[in-house]
């Protein structure tokens, strides 16, 4: 939650840090998880 909000509201610094996240999370807990997240949270900067 930290880095997304670390990143600001520009857009290309949202998406770096939902694909750092993504990454964190593969390596970390599960790839399943990992691509729901991924799923998710692209769905919510499309809506911008």
């Amino acid at each position: 939650m930290q880095r997304l909000q670390d990143s600001g509201d520009e857009h290309d610094a949202l998406v770096q840090t939902l694909e750092r996240c993504h990454k964190l999370i593969r390596l970390s807990i599960d790839e399943k998880k990992a691509e729901q997240f991924r799923q998710r949270g692209s769905a919510l900067l499309a809506q911008d």
